[in-house]
């Protein structure tokens, strides 16, 4: 493991864009509960703008899709604003992250882009060894906006993950985000933020405006075992490395 003690964290997976509910996987033993609102308008992996399914006003049972290979977990409590997706947007070239690495946490795990389920919510890999990246928003190296990546700390197929140590990070830690096409992004940690899902919001950390920066995100906090999900969530944010 890495230099730094590990914590038991559970998971995160962000839905940029406009309504927005996210919560956490599982601790050893548990399963999850599912509950994700859709975001309502979302820029598609091109660049141009798309509309997503209305947000659900209901919590549903837990969803696992096999055959896309994950699962969604309910993860935030958040709403965010609804953006016109009928405005002209110029269509952008995006390359997907295809792995991120963070040595200090032995963080080095494969990215999948990831969007949303028939169902309306949110997908994340179902194996914590792999990180979503969401790709209506931002890619790694985007000239403004946030680049969310998610993995689950732990999951079904791997109890303990990558991103299980995740709320250990510390400013000035380097992070290598690599895109499909070979090029690799280097960040370093600006901040690490540990928030109460209860009175979090996330719009900040998705705005797709404003100054480049990659977001990572993961549950932690206090498992609760009657609501099925950690109270709090730890927000890693990275800036582009100078030079």
């Amino acid at each position: 493991m890495g230099s730094r003690g590990t914590r038991r964290t559970g998971v995160v997976a962000v839905v940029a864009g406009l309504a927005l509910m996210v919560g956490c996987s599982l601790a050893p033993g548990e399963q999850p509960t599912t509950s994700t609102a859709v975001p309502a308008d979302a820029a598609d992996s091109a660049g141009t703008a798309t509309t997503a399914p209305a947000p659900g006003t209901s919590t549903p049972a837990p969803d696992r899709s096999e055959a896309a290979g994950t699962v969604t977990v309910e993860l935030l409590r958040t709403r965010v604003p609804v953006i016109d997706a009928t405005a002209t947007r110029p269509v952008v070239p995006v390359v997907a992250p295809a792995r991120i690495q963070m040595p200090a946490l032995d963080i080095d795990m494969p990215v999948t882009a990831v969007g949303i389920a028939p169902d309306g919510q949110m997908e994340i890999p179902e194996d914590a060894l792999v990180a979503g990246w969401y790709r209506f928003g931002p890619s790694a190296g985007a000239g403004s906006g946030a680049a969310v990546i998610a993995a689950h700390a732990g999951s079904y197929v791997t109890p303990v993950g990558p991103f299980h140590g995740l709320g250990d990070a510390a400013p000035g830690d380097a992070i290598t985000v690599t895109l499909a096409d070979g090029t690799a992004v280097q960040y370093q940690v600006e901040s690490v933020e540990r928030l109460a899902k209860d009175v979090i919001d996330l719009r900040p950390y998705f705005e797709r405006a404003g100054d480049h920066r990659l977001v990572l995100i993961t549950c932690g906090g206090r498992w609760d075992a009657e609501r099925q999900s950690y109270d709090d969530n730890f927000v890693v944010t990275a800036r582009v490395r100078a030079g």
